[in-house]
């Protein structure tokens, strides 16, 4: 929830300053912007997955067995929400 809102942050900053419009008027195409915004959230998403995970495992907080499994399913929640989001808010702009 945090990590959804996090991006939706960011889109409304974007949006109200207008940097989006700025980035592609210096040449970047389009698909390079939104492939480094999905890039970027993912890699914050694993680092906060994985620390989320190595405490579950450490504290036994939940009573898993595949930690692996566990990780994964995180991940394409992760993979989803953000591309919920790029499609939901970025796409009306494209």
């Amino acid at each position: 929830c945090f990590f959804a809102a996090m991006i939706v942050d960011k889109i409304v900053r974007e949006k109200s300053t207008k940097l989006k419009e700025l980035i592609l008027m210096t040449g970047v195409s389009e698909g390079t912007y939104l492939f480094t915004y999905f890039i970027t959230y993912f890699i914050i998403f694993v680092i906060t997955s994985l620390f989320v995970t190595l405490l579950i495992y450490r504290y036994d907080i939940l009573y898993i067995h595949e930690i692996f499994w566990f990780f994964a399913i995180l991940q394409l929640f992760g993979i989803q929400i953000i591309l919920f989001i790029m499609m939901e808010f970025m796409g009306k702009t494209c």
